[in-house]
C-alpha cells in the first residue's frame, strides 16, 4: 500500500508539477539552460544522498528497532518540506555569484500581468 501511494506522488508532484514550478517561478531570473541545469543537478545531489544515506539508517532502524518511528520522523520532515513550498516565490533560488546569466535580449521576464501582442 506504501509504494502505490507513493508512486503517485512521484509520478504527479516530482515528475510533472514540481519541475515546472521550480523553472518557472523559483528560477525564474535565470537564463533558461541554466534553469534545467539546476533541476537536474539537484535532483542528482538528492539521489546521490538518499542512495548513501538509506543503507545507514535502514542499519540504525534495524538495530534500534526504530523502523516506525523513524517512519513518522521522515513524513513529518516530508510534510514540512512540501509546506515550505509556500514560501517560495520568484526568484527565491540561492545563487552563487554569477551564476546568473542576462536574457539574450537584455530586457527582464515578462511578468505574468502583462501581454505581449506581436504585430
Amino acid at each position: 500500500m506504501y509504494d502505490w501511494a507513493v508512486s503517485s506522488f512521484q509520478t504527479t508532484i516530482q515528475v510533472a508539477v514540481f519541475q515546472i514550478f521550480f523553472v518557472s517561478v523559483v528560477a525564474a531570473d535565470m537564463a533558461e539552460s541554466s534553469r534545467t541545469a539546476s533541476w537536474a543537478s539537484a535532483n542528482a545531489i538528492s539521489a546521490v544522498i538518499v542512495a548513501i544515506l538509506s543503507p545507514v539508517l535502514g542499519a540504525i532502524s534495524d538495530v534500534a528497532a526504530a523502523k516506525k518511528r523513524m517512519l513518522a520522523g521522515f513524513m513529518l520532515l516530508g510534510v514540512a518540506a512540501v509546506a515550505g513550498m509556500f514560501f517560495l516565490s520568484e526568484a527565491t533560488l540561492p545563487l552563487p555569484r554569477g551564476s546568473t546569466s542576462p536574457r539574450p535580449s537584455g530586457r527582464p521576464p515578462p511578468s505574468s500581468s502583462t501581454r505581449r501582442c506581436r504585430t
